[in-house]
């Protein structure tokens, strides 16, 4: 019997057989899986879009320019104003006394509230004179987050394609490798039926036997490294293309 190898698939813009109302069958061996992909533009875009990387350089660009905000605005720390309220009951006491008579006693009382606002201004010359290096070190400091980050977006880029097309360049190989495991599994067949008539010697039956085995084995390891970069470029890219299913 003939290996099988048809995948079972939900496209992602799911078009479906209207008629029966069940998602469309991918076969790798027949169809074009680049057909079935989305844009490798798209795929590039979602690769860069879901890098845990390249997300954590995003969040060490917005630190980096906290930072720098916060040195900018390091100087008011040097300049305030402070403020003293004052209430309460004010007493006073006081005698009057004149010649040949007794002291007279006088006592005053009130209400009375002050209140004194005062401003300082410290000017520490370490900081002056450092003040445009701390900014000019934050500067620096995001502009070497923003070129790592390009470094990772080039990278990520690259590695998308790489990808993309192996899994294009497998699916070619796959179909080579299941022609040649299809006709070597005839040649056995005929041979077999011929050994039993006496037309061809054990030693060649048992050449075409290896020969198919060599090609059966090749087409079941394409199949595997077209399954494995077809997983890989999910994983990459951050989504699901629903095309593999099942593999037999």
């Amino acid at each position: 019997m003939l290996p099988l190898f048809v995948l079972s698939i939900v496209l992602k813009s799911q078009e479906v057989d209207n008629s029966k109302n069940l998602p469309l069958q991918f076969n790798p061996l027949v169809d074009n899986i680049q057909d079935k992909l989305p844009p490798l533009e798209l795929l590039i875009d979602s690769a860069i879009k879901n890098a845990p990387l390249i997300r954590m350089e995003d969040a060490e660009i917005s630190l980096a320019r906290y930072k720098l905000k916060e040195k900018r605005k390091a100087w008011t720390k040097n300049f305030g104003f402070s403020s003293n309220l004052k209430w309460g009951n004010r007493y006073q006491y006081s005698t009057s006394e004149t010649a040949g008579s007794l002291p007279t006693e006088f006592l005053a009382t009130g209400n009375q509230t002050t209140f004194d606002v005062g401003v300082f201004l410290k000017v520490p010359i370490f900081e002056i004179v450092n003040r445009k290096n701390y900014v000019n070190q934050g500067k620096r400091t995001i502009e070497a987050h923003i070129i790592r980050r390009e470094e990772m977006i080039k990278g990520t880029k690259q590695e998308v394609i790489f990808t993309y097309q192996n899994v294009l360049l497998h699916q070619d190989l796959l179909k080579v490798k299941n022609e040649a495991q299809i006709t070597s599994s005839l040649q056995v067949i005929m041979a077999e039926k011929e050994f039993l008539n006496g037309k061809i010697s054990i030693a060649e039956l048992a050449r075409l036997t290896q020969t198919h085995s060599t090609n059966l084995y090749n087409y079941k390891k394409d199949r595997m490294l077209f399954y494995r970069q077809y997983l890989l470029l999910e994983q990459l890219v951050g989504m699901k293309f629903n095309l593999l299913n099942e593999i037999y």
